[in-house]
């Protein structure tokens, strides 16, 4: 993601996992406005947000849902329940292990406590 504008920022790189539902409170969050957040966006600009730096991925077309984080990339097929963990960095099956098995099992838990609250916010997120 890229913001310019030079006579407000000053030049800087961010390597932080992020998606599209983090633009608007990214802007906001630049532009010192005042917003009440009801989405999944957070403002990436934020160095006091304490939330774990990972993006949700939601697939119609293939059914999918999954976390990428910095280092791996889980994947949950809605139909068959079939799973792949993935490195982000060779883009290669994660090789198994207690450590990356745990990692893989936490990815797994967040993967299903985002899409369980993405179908929650959808029903009864108060729209305006």
């Amino acid at each position: 993601m890229l913001f310019y504008s030079p006579k407000f920022i000053l030049p800087k790189r961010y390597n932080n996992t992020c998606s599209q539902v983090d633009v608007l409170p990214s802007i906001a969050g630049l532009a010192k406005a005042s917003y009440r957040n009801t989405t999944f966006g957070r403002n990436l600009f934020d160095s006091a947000s304490k939330k774990e730096n990972v993006a949700f991925i939601y697939d119609d077309a293939l059914h999918t849902i999954g976390i990428i984080n910095d280092q791996y990339y889980y994947l949950r097929n809605l139909n068959s329940n079939n799973e792949e963990f993935l490195s982000m960095l060779t883009d290669a099956a994660v090789p198994k292990n207690n450590i990356t098995d745990s990692i893989k099992n936490h990815l797994q838990k967040l993967t299903l406590a985002y899409y369980e609250t993405a179908k929650y916010m959808l029903l009864n997120n108060k729209k305006k």
